[in-house]
């Protein structure tokens, strides 16, 4: 790999003032580092996306629906 650092690309996930601390504690190690924010998900947005996961799995009640609307924090 360090024959090939100039190659290498490598993508993270996480929270982010999680990644912003751990890219602090690596960028003396790193030939070049650079990070992208993505603004969070809407609770709207991931009621969707929740749906959308179980929809080939099993049927959502409205009940279901409705408790998973109420926990999801507005957004």
């Amino acid at each position: 790999m360090e024959n090939n650092r100039d190659d290498l690309v490598v993508i993270l996930a996480g929270y982010k003032d999680r990644m912003d601390k751990f890219f602090h504690s690596i960028r003396h190690a790193l030939a070049y580092c650079d990070h992208i924010d993505f603004p969070d998900y809407s609770a709207e947005e991931l009621l969707i996306i929740a749906k959308l996961m179980l929809a080939a799995q099993i049927t959502v009640s409205a009940g279901a629906e409705k408790a998973f609307a109420e926990y999801i924090p507005p957004g």
